[in-house]
Formats: C-alpha cells, sequence, structure tokens
C-alpha cells in the first residue's frame, strides 16, 4: 500500500538513521517544555545528561528495525519537525494477545504544528499497524498529554477512543536524580480494519519511505 499525504513544500518523510538521535532527542525535548512550561522551567538540565538521553534514544533504536518502524519529518532547513516510532505490545498482564502501541505520537516541533505533519505520522502508524496485522483487525493505541489539544482533536477526528487518564513520568533529566517532568496523560484506542484507506495523494513533498 502506498502512504503518502500532503506536506509543505521541500519537507521530506523519511526512516530515521542512527545519526538522528541527537535531533530527535532535541525536538522532543521541545516538545515537552511546551506541554509543560512552567513544571519544565523549575528544572534545569544537569551537565551530561543530554548526551545520556542520546545515548539511551541509540540504545532503544537498536532494538529497532529503524528503516521500517519509524518515520521523522525534515524540513527545508534539515531540521528534524517530527517523529514517530511504533510497535507491538502486549495488551493484556497475561500475555495472550498482542496490539500495537505509537510512541511519541505527539512528536511535532511547536514551531510546526498546524500543517498536516500529525496527521502524517498517525496515518503511517496505522498503516504499518496494517502491515503487521497479516490481515485481521488489530488495536493500536497511544497515550496523548493533557495540554496537546492538536492531537486530542486529531485522534477524535480519525475516530480514536479515549480510554481515560493516567500520570506518567517523561523527560528524565539525569538518569541520578529524581528530576522529570510527571504529567498526565489521556489513553486513545483504535481497532484499525485491513481495508482500511489511508492513501492520500501526496503533493510537493519528498517522500523518501520505503
Amino acid at each position: 500500500m502506498q502512504m503518502n499525504i500532503a506536506l509543505l513544500r521541500d519537507f521530506i518523510v523519511r526512516p530515521a538513521f542512527l545519526d538522528d538521535a541527537e535531533s530527535v532527542v532535541n525536538l522532543l525535548t521541545a516538545i515537552a517544555y511546551a506541554e509543560e512550561p512552567e513544571q519544565a522551567a523549575r528544572l534545569s538540565m544537569p551537565e551530561g545528561s543530554s548526551e545520556r538521553t542520546v545515548a539511551a534514544t541509540l540504545a532503544f533504536w537498536r532494538t529497532l528495525d529503524l528503516a521500517h518502524d519509524t518515520q521523522v519529518v525534515v524540513a527545508p532547513d534539515n531540521s528534524i519537525v517530527g517523529y514517530i516510532d511504533v510497535g507491538k505490545i502486549f495488551a493484556d498482564a497475561e500475555h495472550t494477545s498482542r496490539c500495537v502501541r505509537i510512541r511519541h505520537v505527539s512528536g511535532v516541533h511547536p514551531d510546526y504544528t498546524g500543517r498536516g505533519i500529525g496527521t502524517w505520522l498517525l496515518h503511517f502508524a496505522q498503516w504499518w499497524t496494517q502491515q503487521h496485522a497479516y490481515g485481521e483487525p488489530m488495536r493500536i493505541v497511544a497515550w496523548i498529554h493533557h495540554n496537546n489539544e492538536r492531537a486530542h482533536h486529531l485522534f477524535a477526528r480519525e475516530g480514536y477512543i479515549c480510554k481515560g487518564n493516567h500520570t506518567y513520568r517523561a523527560l528524565q533529566l539525569d538518569e541520578h536524580t529524581s528530576q522529570r517532568l510527571v504529567s498526565p496523560y489521556d489513553s486513545y484506542s483504535k481497532i484499525v480494519a485491513p481495508d482500511d484507506m489511508l492513501t492520500i495523494l501526496c503533493a510537493d513533498t519528498k517522500n523518501e519511505m520505503v
């Protein structure tokens, strides 16, 4: 299945590379600070924490198939302004069934929201789910920050159901300190069917998705 969506002229969509780790960490940090500006302002970034966060990201990425499980959106100035990764997880404590989890679903830089990037990333996740469901319906789940109104509207528009909220400790600033952003997130889920239509014509976008 072709998976395209119209983005802005001269943007590039492609899988993440290992060399993108620092840029993606910077993107996710900018998003976290935008979602929790007051809490983030009270926290300091300990010396060396950025390097450790990049190392942790690289370690996690090595557990993925980056070419198929991730996407980044690259702006004309070569900065990464959107990111997503997806993978299967167990849907129950007994490990008897699986679902697909979207990580970093709010992974759009605050300066680039409202331009279709979040929609593209979400459709990629749904397309990925169809490719790994082997012709069967599969549940896809995500957690959305309570302050991210754009993401809430996007998920509602795409037919996702809000399942409730929980507190999540995100953006640990240093592995040796308790400084974290502790934030409430809402859980969303949707059953993705094999025949769901996700193809949208691409316009003036350099699509390098494999």
